[in-house]
């Protein structure tokens, strides 16, 4: 039986509308009728007021299929933010100059003296493909896997771009992001 059927079914045993059970778990009523209607399901805090609610344990809410779509659903958040959080490279201070006043000034990417246009499109474009990358894994249906092997191809192409124009902070940064995307995926 599907987690859907099973918490519609213990809501009608107990006399529960979707409000009240809404009220219990600090969602919305539209959040229940959702799960209710095998549209979503509720977040590990929500599960266990709802089994606390019922009296009955986690594993019996969940079969082992709900379990491993719930699991699959959180990593692939968790990595589609990581890609996003590349956007941040856009605001990150590239260098830190010490003037000879002894001024220390910070250059961020856009404002790097670059000998070509072609070495600043290569960064924006790192940095936009990751971030679109992560917003792909967001809305697509396609597998964990594939989905990591392209954040993991964003982030190695953000990496190799900000190497090669000679910008340490930002290939750090994206290096830091890359590596806890493969500690993840592996999770």
């Amino acid at each position: 039986m599907k987690f859907s059927e099973k918490l519609k079914k213990l809501r009608t045993e107990h006399n529960i509308t979707q409000e009240e059970l809404a009220e219990k778990v600090h969602v919305s009523r539209v959040a229940v009728s959702k799960w209710e209607t095998d549209r979503g399901y509720p977040n590990l805090d929500s599960l266990q007021l709802i089994a606390r609610t019922f009296d009955v344990t986690v594993d019996d809410l969940l079969s082992s299929s709900d379990i491993i779509s719930i699991a699959r659903k959180e990593k692939t958040g968790f990595v589609s933010i990581l890609n996003i959080l590349a956007f941040v490279l856009l605001i990150l201070p590239v260098f830190r100059s010490v003037l000879p006043t002894g001024d220390i000034v910070s250059t961020w990417i856009f404002n790097v003296n670059y000998s070509s246009v072609f070495p600043f499109i290569l960064n924006i474009g790192s940095i936009l493909f990751s971030v679109s990358a992560g917003f792909y894994n967001m809305l697509s249906k396609k597998s964990f896997r594939t989905k990591t092997v392209l954040s993991c191809a964003a982030f190695a192409l953000m990496i190799l771009c900000f190497i090669l124009t000679l910008q340490p902070y930002p290939a750090v940064f994206a290096l830091v992001l890359l590596l806890v995307l493969l500690k993840v995926s592996r999770m």
